[in-house]
């Protein structure tokens, strides 16, 4: 079988799941929570960009899936569509201000200060009070996600997100012995503030975007075997059958097949 075959048989295949990948879209959107995340995706000719975009939802395990994209706010909106679900993201700026309820991922900075309290590069001193501060951060984030999986009562989330609110401000406070990399870090944390406790405030929303990041490993390893597409038609061939394929086999695995071939009215 010629590589040209198998792309016509990966289009065509795609063309007939089109529906479906719509409706899949439809599903997520109507979530009360949805994670994004973008990560890069090689297309070599007549791209409109060289990114891939992921949606999943709080509620399913369904997925959507947009390769040969560019990075810029519009796919984000394309993806959201008029739904006003709260966006799960990691504060990446084509997110700023798209929803209407934002919650920002705590395990990114997380991340970074374990980061800096593990960093060689960093003097011992430095090194030490990077890593007070992890532990400090790191405590906090504990608090978050234990009242965050009590029954959710709002009014006592709201007695919790400003408890928890205060020991945020006392992290985040800037002084002047705060190394380049923890002043920017602060620097976000003050000004985002509200947005890391929307998943205290509201009901069934994670404290992070890993849901997202999972999703994308599988594209990522396909990408790093394949090394894109060669044209926009096959991004978008790509998009439609990853995002219906893995929403079926993550949806009911042993029903994937039976349920593959009833879409395509087999």
């Amino acid at each position: 079988v010629s590589e040209g075959e198998i792309a016509y048989i990966l289009k065509k295949e795609a063309q007939a799941l089109r529906v479906e990948y719509e409706a899949l879209k439809d599903r997520i959107r109507t979530q009360r929570g949805v994670h994004y995340d973008e990560t890069g995706y090689k297309v070599v000719k007549e791209a409109q960009g060289n990114y891939a975009w992921v949606m999943t939802g709080t509620e399913t395990n369904d997925v959507v899936f947009s390769c040969g994209r560019s990075r810029g706010k519009g796919v984000a909106e394309e993806l959201r569509g008029e739904a006003s679900h709260v966006g799960i993201t990691d504060g990446y700026g084509a997110y700023k201000n798209l929803f209407p309820r934002h919650a920002l991922c705590w395990a990114h900075p997380h991340r970074k200060l374990r980061d800096l309290a593990g960093s060689d590069a960093l003097s011992e001193t430095t090194r030490a009070y990077c890593t007070q501060i992890f532990r400090d951060f790191a405590a906090l984030y504990a608090k978050v996600e234990d009242v965050r999986r009590s029954s959710f009562d709002r009014a006592e989330r709201a007695r919790a997100a400003e408890r928890l609110g205060a020991e945020f401000d006392t992290i985040a406070t800037a002084h002047s012995s705060d190394p380049p990399q923890i002043a920017r870090i602060k620097a976000h944390l003050r000004g985002e503030k509200q947005h890391y406790f929307t998943c205290v405030l509201e009901d069934g929303i994670p404290a992070d975007n890993n849901k997202a990041e999972r999703a994308l490993r599988h594209l990522v390893i396909k990408r790093k075997t394949s090394f894109g597409s060669k044209t926009e038609r096959g991004a978008e061939a790509v998009s439609i059958l990853t995002s219906v394929i893995l929403s079926l086999w993550w949806r009911r695995p042993a029903h994937f097949f039976t349920e593959l071939l009833a879409l395509r009215g087999v």
